[in-house]
């Protein structure tokens, strides 16, 4: 409970930064919107921490919002990926925002037939990151 609440007021934090103060658009607005989308928004903070993923994370790679939130990317990242991540965000962290593009193998807990597998058994997923 407390990881999930941590979460979203980092959350609120950062919509509160890219909303501007003077927009009609409200916090719950900007969350709902997300869902529209066609692909997997995560929100990931300098220290590898999700803070925020959209509700499509269960169809493409199998894993509960719940289990994701307030975690560290590098626990759903494939081992040998993991210097990759963190050279990214490091350079990141470094310059100004500039705009990054990887391929990273993330666990999926959906097996070939669509069924649910244990996080043990998991398989790996190709994801492109922007």
């Amino acid at each position: 409970v407390i990881r999930l609440a941590t979460a979203a007021v980092k959350a609120e934090r950062i919509v509160k930064q890219v909303v501007p103060a003077t927009s009609t658009s409200t916090t719950q607005d900007f969350i709902v919107d997300q869902s529209s989308l066609s692909g997997l928004i995560m929100v990931v903070t300098q220290w590898m921490e999700v803070i925020t993923v959209s509700d499509s994370i269960c169809t493409i790679l199998g894993i509960n919002m719940v289990d994701i939130l307030g975690s560290n990317l590098c626990d759903y990242i494939h081992p040998c990926d993991h210097n990759v991540i963190q050279t990214a965000f490091n350079n990141q962290s470094d310059q100004q925002q500039q705009p990054i593009q990887l391929a990273v193998r993330m666990k999926t807990l959906l097996s070939e037939k669509g069924r649910v597998i244990n996080m043990r058994h998991a398989d790996y997923k190709v994801v492109t990151i922007h």
